[in-house]
């Protein structure tokens, strides 16, 4: 079978999945609020913009309650609690309570978060970002929203970029971000959504430095009349050079799918059928041999 009819629409959508990784990226700058290093153990109401340095970018915190826990040899535990804000040059964080461990340079947010930037929304149960590890993890009814951008419109014709013009919504239960290594990756009931468009797997896994994004496992796209399933399905993302390869694997090794072509046998809804013309009697058959006139 072939997959060009359904090539195209998946494109569309996949191209999205390039913001996943930047999405959760965010994270990295939001919940490491370098003003918690401090010795006050109850902040002015409005402290001033952290100031910016050669290792990272300004971070504005606020919360009804600001304190910290004894030295310990383990780190001091800041705790921030009642309507917590973190603010970056282009994103937002908000959840009700946020802890950060100094010395072990975690930070974690123990119930629902949402980080907002120009493109993304990510709403989840809880997460924490590991600095030391370069690591940070979304647990719990993950839903991300990403938007197109506005320069897309601009992107070279026949880009991913310039294709993506509905927001996508991925769903999952775990979305985890390396960005020291720039590899996110989404799994547990993971989901993308566009328009009408269906796409499910059991895993994704985003590279950032290679610019590409890879589904495993039960993979299946549905698209109104359209329908493909395949064991893996690789999609590169760098502007100018995108591909797209489905494939089986040794367990699921054909790729499957279906999809409608118009049937020219059929009336359009409304079309009247036009009954074929009786054959003329006098005419001669087409297959009927010539009369041959007697010889004079």
């Amino acid at each position: 079978m072939t997959l060009f009819p359904t090539t195209a629409a998946w494109k569309t959508m996949l191209a999205a999945a390039i913001a996943v990784g930047a999405a959760a990226a965010v994270l990295t700058a939001d919940l490491h609020a370098q003003p918690m290093t401090s010795r006050r153990s109850v902040p002015p109401p409005s402290p001033a913009p952290a100031a910016p340095t050669s290792s990272g970018r300004a971070v504005d915190y606020k919360a009804k309650v600001v304190s910290h826990g004894p030295d310990r040899p383990d780190g001091t535990v800041w705790t921030l609690s009642g309507g917590v804000i973190f603010k970056s040059v282009d994103s937002v964080l908000r959840t009700d309570a946020a802890t950060y461990n100094d010395k072990a340079q975690i930070a974690t947010s123990p119930g629902a978060l949402q980080i907002d930037d120009a493109q993304n929304t990510i709403t989840a149960g809880k997460g924490v970002a590991y600095y030391k590890k370069r690591l940070a993890d979304f647990v719990g009814n993950v839903r991300l929203v990403i938007r197109p951008r506005p320069q897309d419109k601009n992107a070279s014709e026949g880009s991913l970029r310039r294709e993506f013009k509905d927001p996508v919504t991925v769903l999952c239960e775990s979305l985890q971000y390396n960005w020291r290594r720039k590899i996110g990756t989404a799994t547990k009931g993971l989901t993308f959504k566009q328009k009408s468009r269906t796409l499910t797997a059991d895993k994704a896994v985003y590279d950032g430095r290679a610019e590409t994004l890879k589904l495993i496992g039960n993979v299946r796209g549905v698209d109104k009349e359209d329908d493909i399933r395949a064991a893996t399905v690789l999609i590169g993302l760098k502007e100018g050079a995108e591909f797209l390869e489905i494939s089986g694997s040794k367990d699921q090794p054909f790729v499957q799918g279906s999809f409608r072509v118009p049937d020219d046998t059929e009336n359009k809804p409304g079309e009247e059928e036009v009954p074929e013309a009786a054959p003329d009697p006098a005419a001669p058959s087409p297959t009927a041999p010539a009369p041959v006139a007697p010889p004079r």
